[in-house]
């Protein structure tokens, strides 16, 4: 056994204390930092120049700037040397406008020259010409604007947060406790200033030292920093698991880090030869999202139109204008020249302007700019808000309902401020050009959840079963369950629990004395229990590990008086890097360093000394010798150990994690101990291969004696000395050979610790005692704990799939333990609905039987060929195994082939992420832990490590969940967002079909020979005030009752009902509309002149060319189409309130229920 303690002195600069904290590193801190100290002896001159010196913090945070900031000018400089005007300038509609402008420009210039008397519609049309050329421009500008926004807005956010890390700096002081063993927060110790502290991965730089323990993984490219020659290199790339076997081209590293003064303690030194922030950034700005699926239905209609409609209209105008050109006679030569370029240039104009959508742009812009105010500032309120989500009173409990909601009140100022900074400026807050927000919160059809802790359970694991033995040998088994009325916050299920109460209280009391986390401070806990001891600096280890269990020790009856007396004198870590049971783990999702740590407490009333022990089964196991039946000691038996095993295997198999607990008393302590001289840090002993002190044989030893009753001052009394055997015969007993054969005929051997042995004068000291001391424990209990899913999430994806929304969870976890987990979330996990994403040959390939008959493609790789040749089942499966980062990326490509709306949920904290928010339709990142305080309120110093690694890592994501919103925030975000799109979608179909009945009713004058009935300024009136104001109020019409029950549509196959969507508008828009206008502007024409023949109010307006009209027939005609125009305003304002509600009549849902649409009614 290789011990090292942290009493050593620091007799040169390469010595690091076991604290962490405050010791060097390389060299002294007062040092230059540019210089190796002399006094370190290195193998050759070649290893001295290859090793690095420590960096600053202050260094290192200048070079991260600098890094960030060299990919992001990069970046610009592409974005600027885009020119995306031409493009714009090329399409049909926009050329068709410029034409148009002409025109009307040519015919006021013609006019001046033909028209006798002149005409006031000429003058009318060169504004005409002039505003188009105008909207033209101002379009054009738009336009190129809004995507040179698109593409500046994640630079933007990345610029800003590094704006802010520039002026404010990086917290380097220790100020917060985190778990660093989940996987969702990517945390690494990095060496600076000569001091060792916890890090986000992501704020790592180039040259770095960071330290790495077996089973932690490389956050990067990185680089042993001893190695002796440069043959023996050892890189590792990001992901990579650090293993013992990593190490095989490198003889004994331990020595070759020692042999520059530096202690392993079971964590080696690397270089960082690659800053992770240049992948992060680019990751981020190399998003490639695809269309959302308004967008695409909008680009089809925008096809059909400007290929088909618009061509057909022009063509069938401009017949009809020619025939009338050429049939009817006109009075002479000159006057038919008079009319061509008004019959057959101006009519043509005046039909097709209706259908040039040039206030399109700027409609589009305030409805998408409104709507991501709106949801904006929901997202904002429901997060701040603390009232609970409640469902509607009328909706009965047995019933299939929408999600709950939380009545939240949110400001009209905020919208506003929100609007306004979408419409002048980029609004970095959230991702509303980037991510479509509005359009793929209301289209999507699957909620991907790509990691666990932190997002959809809680962070830390909580217990869920007391694992106890009896005195037959017989288990006994407690389930526990979360009770937030009760103070402990946790309860035994079984009511007849205290009868176990003997077996508990060892527990109980050993529970208390090793945790904390502020329980004997007595403070009230809103977060998960955290043990903070730095086991993890010495090898990975499982997150149950980092989870205080000390609720169940206040639930068993203990107080902070019981635990007063004792008082800690000294921690031991043993950690058996080389354990067998490395090496059985066939998924890296299982692996840990077995490791236990052993806290040695003086009983102040008593004055003895006891052990209490937490740890890895296999090492507590291998360390006792007997069990706590309750009553008194029994020997661990082959029965008794199968019977843990058993329990350690089936909480394994259901994703359960397991800690085990031992005790001993200490009868004879190191002087350190009892002059109370024993080193304040933690003792670090490693386990190699070639210890065998857990190789020999223990007969009984103490007896445990426990008071019956829990009271304030002691739980368990002192433990008594054993009176069935004599320890000094069983250590003569060891020597004997026949005993020794006899041992090894048992199931295992035991371990027996000299320091029961020793007499009170022959007292062990030093490391050696230490080493003794964790021989020759009683085991306790077990406790398995399980990642439990955050409140409301298994009813909140009950509500998803009623709205057509399929939840799917990527797994890191093997099949069986995936299938356990999801089975709580309420998820399918029958015999085809999960899939293995990793490829054939690699995991450990678990299969049930009807899993192996469903023929399910394994590997992400045989997806799509499964896809194309046997079924869509990969498209609806909810459950994916043994993910990857990778893998998963591909897979949501895959969903996003096939017409999904993918929005991914994950950690904030996670740098794996990054790539998953970038191509997702719309990513949300919750926050795994409670940091986000450090953000509220002014910047007064610098930033908080973990703020700035999540703003990075979260860079992609349209929205951040605290750690403590319901998920029901995203449910109740998409309501909204349905909402909007459908009152948008609704409002451009009014729009649309007004503008189209426009063109209707100006080609049924034509057919009738009549003038036309609406001039250039009438119809830039409708197209650009009337119309998008109707149209805008569509927006606030309030939410339908079933919009959360409707399925939404995939991005695929878009308007498949195009021609019944067609027939609608021609039926309900175009036929009635365009014979009422018509009909009154004839009659109203008529009855000015009170004319009675029908051909001559046809004929070119009493027989009178349109280049000769006197004053009277001007202003008779300007007349007949400002009362068509009151007309057509009146019918369209009635036509507009049957569609405020898509699915509700007029008479359900009356039109004064939108005061917003009655303001516009009235303004109209």
């Amino acid at each position: 056994m290789n011990s090292t303690t942290s009493t050593n002195n620091c007799n040169n600069t390469f010595v690091l204390s076991q604290n962490q904290t405050t010791d060097c590193l390389l060299e002294s801190p007062s040092s230059p930092s540019t210089h190796i100290s002399n006094s370190i002896h290195s193998p050759n001159h070649t290893t001295q120049q290859r090793l690095h010196i420590y960096l600053s913090h202050k260094d290192a945070t200048a070079t991260f700037v600098q890094t960030a900031n060299a990919v992001l000018a990069e970046q610009r400089r592409n974005i600027v040397s885009l020119s995306p005007l031409r493009k714009y300038l090329l399409r049909s509609d926009v050329l068709l406008a410029i034409i148009f402008a002409i025109g009307l420009v040519g015919f006021y210039i013609f006019s001046l020259f033909s028209s006798v008397p002149f005409q006031s519609r000429a003058t009318g049309a060169l504004l005409e010409g002039l505003l188009i050329i105008t909207a033209v421009a101002f379009n054009c500008w738009l336009h190129v604007r809004e995507i040179k926004l698109a593409l500046l807005e994640m630079s933007s956010r990345l610029q800003n947060t590094l704006e802010q890390v520039r002026k404010y700096g990086i917290d380097d002081s220790q100020d917060f406790c985190f778990p660093t063993t989940i996987p969702t927060v990517s945390i690494t110790r990095v060496v600076r200033d000569g001091t060792v502290r916890l890090l986000p991965s992501n704020l790592l730089v180039q040259d770095d030292v960071i330290l790495l323990a077996y089973g932690e993984t490389a956050p990067c490219k990185i680089l042993f920093l001893f190695a002796t020659n440069h043959s023996e290199l050892i890189k590792m790339e990001p992901g990579q698991i650090l293993k013992p076997d990593l190490f095989g081209s490198l003889s004994e590293p331990r020595r070759a880090q020692e042999a520059f003064g530096i202690s392993t303690n079971g964590a080696y030194y690397f270089k960082v030869i690659e800053s992770p922030i240049k992948s992060i950034v680019l990751s981020a700005l190399n998003s490639s999202r695809p269309e959302t699926v308004i967008a695409h239905q909008l680009s089809l209609i925008d096809t059909i139109f400007l290929t088909r409609v618009i061509w057909i209209t022009l063509g069938s105008a401009f017949i009809v204008n020619a025939l009338r050109f050429i049939l009817i006679d006109p009075h002479n030569i000159q006057s038919r020249a008079n009319q061509a370029y008004e019959m057959l240039v101006n009519l043509q104009i005046y039909i097709l302007f209706p259908l040039i959508p040039l206030s399109y742009p700027t409609l589009s812009l305030i409805s998408r700019s409104y709507g991501n105010a709106q949801i904006v500032c929901l997202f904002e309120a429901l997060q701040s808000s603390k009232t609970a989500f409640e469902d509607k009173d009328d909706v009965d409990e047995f019933d299939a309902a929408p999600a709950p909601t939380k009545n939240v009140t949110v400001s009209w100022a905020a919208i506003w401020s929100k609007f306004l900074d979408q419409i002048i400026r980029i609004d970095i807050s959230f991702l509303a050009r980037t991510t479509g927000l509005i359009e793929s919160l209301a289209n999507t059809t699957v909620i991907c959840s790509i990691d666990r802790e932190g997002t959809i359970s809680a962070p830390l694991p909580s217990v869920d079963q007391i694992f106890l033995i009896e005195e037959s040998g017989e288990p006994v088994i407690l389930d526990t369950c979360e009770d937030r009325t009760l103070p402990s916050g946790i309860r035994f299920e079984d009511k007849g629990w205290i009868e176990n109460l003997p077996l508990l209280k060892p527990l109980g009391l050993g529970l208390l004395l090793m945790t904390d986390c502020g329980i004997h401070a007595g403070r009230r806990r809103i977060d998960s229990h955290l043990n903070t001891q730095k086991i993890r600096i010495h090898g990975c280890i499982c997150s149950a590990r980092q989870t205080c269990l000390c609720r169940v020790g206040t639930e068993i009856g203990f107080t902070k008086d019981a635990v007063d007396q004792f008082v800690k004198k000294a921690s031991i870590e043993l950690f058996a890097p080389n354990h067998a049971s490395i090496g059985q783990c066939t998924s890296d999702y299982h692996l840990e360093i077995p490791s236990m740590i052993s806290h040695i407490f003086h009983d102040n009333t008593s004055g003895s000394f006891q052990l209490f022990s937490e740890g890895n089964a296999a090492l507590i196991l291998e360390s006792c010798g007997d069990f706590w039946n309750g009553h008194s000691l029994s020997q661990m038996t082959e029965t008794v150990e199968q019977k843990i095993w058993e329990f350690y295997q089936n909480a394994i198999i259901s994703d359960l994690q397991v800690v085990a607990f031992a005790y001993r008393p200490i009868h004879y302590p190191s002087k350190a101990l009892s002059q109370g001289t024993s080193p304040t840090t933690p003792i670090y002993l490693e386990l190699s291969e070639a210890d065998s002190y857990l190789n020999q044989d223990i007969p009984h030893l103490q007896d445990f004696s426990a008071s019956s009753n829990i009271d304030d001052t002691a739980a368990i009394k002192s433990i008594q000395e054993a009176n069935d055997l004599d320890i000094n015969k069983s250590l003569e007993a060891v020597s004997n050979p026949l005993f020794s054969r006899t041992c090894k005929r048992k199931a295992r051997d035991r371990t027996i610790s000299k320091i029961d042995a020793s007499a009170e004068n022959e007292v062990i000291d030093g490391d050696e005692f230490y080493q003794e001391a964790i021989k020759g424990q009683t085991f306790l209990a077990m406790a398995s704990v399980e990642f439990t899913a955050k409140p409301n999430v298994v009813d909140v994806i009950e509500d998803l799939g009623l709205a057509g929304i399929r939840f799917v969870y990527f797994s890191s976890a093997p099949e069986r333990e995936s299938k356990a987990y999801a089975e709580h979330l309420g998820l399918e996990i029958d015999w085809n609905c999960c899939i293995i994403l990793s490829p054939e040959g690699v995991g450990p390939g678990y299969s049930a039987i009807h899993d192996m008959k469903a023929r399910l493609p394994k590997g992400v790789n045989n997806i799509r060929s499964h896809i194309m040749n046997v079924d869509d089942v990969p498209l609806h499966v909810s459950l994916f195994a043994e993910c990857q980062p990778h893998s998963i990326r591909e897979m949501v490509r895959i969903f996003q082939e096939h017409g999904e709306v993918v929005c991914c949920i994950g950690s904030s904290l996670n740098d794996l992420n990054v790539e998953c928010f970038a191509i997702a339709d719309i990513s949300i990142a919750v926050d795994p832990l409670n940091f986000q305080s450090h953000q509220h309120g002014p910047q007064i110093g610098p930033l908080s490590p973990l703020v700035v690694a999540a703003s990075f890592n979260s860079s992609p994501c349209a929205l951040t969940l605290n750690v403590d919103t319901s998920l029901y925030s995203i449910t109740q975000i998409i309501r909204e967002a349905r909402t909007l799109a459908t009152n948008a979608r609704q409002g451009f179909i009014f729009y649309m079909g007004c503008q189209a009945t426009l063109s209707c009713v100006q080609f049924l004058s034509f057919c009738l020979l009549l003038p036309p009935i609406f001039s250039g300024y009438h119809l830039i009136y409708f197209a650009w005030l009337l119309l998008p104001l109707i149209s805008i109020s569509f927006l606030f019409s309030p939410h339908l009752p079933d919009v959360m029950t409707n399925m939404p549509v995939k991005n695929a196959e878009h308007l498949r009902d195009l021609w019944r969507f067609i027939w609608y508008c021609i039926v309900r828009f175009t036929i009635f509309p365009s014979i009422i206008c018509v009909f009154v502007f004839a009659l109203v024409l008529g009855e000015i002149h009170d004319s009675k023949n029908g051909f001559e109010l046809s004929n070119n307006y009493m027989g009178v060319p349109w280049n000769n009209y006197t004053q009277m027939d001007q202003s008779a005609l300007l007349f007949a189409q400002n009362y068509t125009l009151c007309v057509y305003v009146l019918y369209m304002v009635g036509i507009s309130s049957t569609y405020l509600c898509r699915v509700k009549s007029i008479f359900e849902r009356p039109p004064y229920m939108h005061p917003v649409w009655c303001f516009s009614a009235i303004l109209s």
